[in-house]
């Protein structure tokens, strides 16, 4: 009977060891892929900011190594998308706009911040 219980202990043991080993390598690997997931999300932003690439686009916060590849990319569908969809987004929440000083501008006949981008897409919606 003894040597029964003995028997018993030791599967159970070695079932709670096998267990516990199994938990661990289930454990690492969440953590190896949760590391792979971490770096792809980092990458476009690593790569956004390289200083290997200096044209840089602000909405879709990409950047190109030359500008006539950065203008070409301003022509592209899914810049103009997305260009459309901020613009939207600022429409409907004037808060996100930049926010402009009480004071007036010392020279009114500057160009504003994002008035650039605020005529191309009224051209855009224009052409609807």
């Amino acid at each position: 009977e003894n040597v029964a219980n003995k028997e018993t202990e030791s599967v159970k043991s070695s079932k709670t060891d096998e267990n516990e080993r199994i938990m661990k390598d289930h454990l690492d690997n969440i953590a190896k892929q949760a590391k792979k997931v971490d770096k792809i999300l980092t990458y476009p932003m690593e790569k956004y900011l390289d200083p290997n690439r200096p044209f840089k686009c602000d909405v879709c916060k990409e950047s190109f190594t030359q500008k006539n590849i950065l203008l070409v990319h301003f022509n592209s569908v899914s810049h103009l998308h997305k260009l459309k969809k901020v613009m939207k987004e600022q429409q409907e929440n004037p808060l996100l706009l930049t926010p402009q000083s009480d004071k007036g501008s010392p020279n009114p006949t500057a160009p504003q911040p994002g008035s650039t981008l605020l005529s191309v897409l009224g051209s855009l919606n224009a052409k609807k």
